[in-house]
């Protein structure tokens, strides 16, 4: 693969997708099949570890006041994770959730797990409660329709072990994020590229709520497939994700900016004119540049990631289109 940038320079491209997006690509690829050469690799589930625990307020000094996806720990349950990795809590009647560590503390008693009001009530209650911790981030063990019954959360890989080109990634898949994992299958299976994709489910509603890891916390200690390429070092990473309201498609990441400019115009070339495709701006609440994105630090040099940011219209009704606009660009790069 060409270090330069120089592929995708190409004015006669550019006035092409300024007309309309290019078929390079042969349409409906089936979304479940693995990419040529490419397969679903074990995910090993680790052996479980868990505690009983108290849920408590967090203090008004702590960072995780006003955090609704972090936690502190009393620095007796380091056993189950340490700071900047993810823990699953269990209410006994609501269900699961995940935290990221936030905090290890030494003057708390050692059964003591902190959270947030928005935290707690992630698990059903605004009062603090009996629960059980647990280093058992995923149910990979699980095929996708006993994991929707059992509204649990899944972690898949689809690599051929070797692969450095491109890898395509969805990090809240399933009900999280409704078609962002489809759509990484697709673009995968379309280029024969890596795939890492979390799918996660509740019953009744809410798997936001139960399943969402920022992209800026998610640790691969936390996610045995992820970890098994976290050090690979590929050219290019995707991820694609949803966004609330009627943003239409924000285009973000690390990589550089004339690509994001590029998969923008492929973008909007392939939709309804009135759905807005824009690039994010430096310090835009989605801008994705952060050194700590996944996507980015997938990337060899941590500035090949592109994040595909897509409102429930977007996504729902042109995620097939919006998928072949991106392999189109990334077509010429691989």
């Amino acid at each position: 693969m060409s270090t330069t940038h120089d592929s995708f320079l190409r004015r006669d491209f550019l006035e092409t997708l300024s007309v309309a997006a290019l078929s390079v690509l042969a349409p409906g690829c089936d979304s479940e099949a693995s990419p040529s050469g490419f397969r679903a690799a074990p995910v090993p589930v680790p052996k479980a570890k868990t505690r009983s625990i108290e849920v408590a307020r967090a203090l008004f000094q702590q960072p995780i006041v006003n955090d609704r996806q972090r936690c502190s720990m009393a620095v007796a349950l380091k056993v189950l994770a340490g700071v900047g990795r993810q823990v699953r809590i269990t209410h006994p009647e609501f269900g699961a959730a995940l935290y990221t560590v936030d905090e290890l503390r030494q003057d708390d008693n050692p059964d003591i797990v902190r959270m947030s009001l928005g935290g707690r009530q992630r698990l059903g209650t605004s009062d603090p409660f009996a629960a059980v911790a647990s280093n058992l981030i995923t149910r990979s063990d699980l095929s996708d329709a006993e994991a929707q019954a059992q509204s649990e959360f899944v972690e898949r890989l689809v690599d051929d072990g070797q692969n450095t080109g491109l890898i395509v990634i969805a990090p809240h898949g399933g009900d999280i994020e409704p078609h962002t994992d489809h759509q990484a299958q697709q673009l995968a299976a379309m280029l024969s590229a890596s795939s890492w994709i979390c799918k996660g489910w509740r019953q009744g509603g809410s798997a936001f709520d139960a399943w969402h890891i920022r992209s800026t916390d998610i640790h691969p200690d936390s996610f045995p497939g992820l970890k098994h390429i976290s050090t690979r070092g590929f050219a290019y990473a995707v991820s694609f994700h949803g966004i609330d309201d009627n943003a239409g498609v924000i285009i973000s990441g690390g990589a550089p900016l004339e690509l994001k400019q590029m998969i923008a115009l492929a973008i909007q070339a392939v939709i309804d004119s009135k759905i807005p495709v824009t690039v994010a701006s430096r310090g835009d609440v989605v801008d994705g540049d952060s050194p700590l994105n996944v996507v980015n630090w997938l990337s060899a040099s941590g500035g090949g990631g592109l994040q595909i940011e897509q409102d429930l219209v977007s996504r729902t009704e042109y995620g097939q289109l919006i998928v072949e606009a991106v392999a189109d660009v990334l077509a010429s790069l691989l």
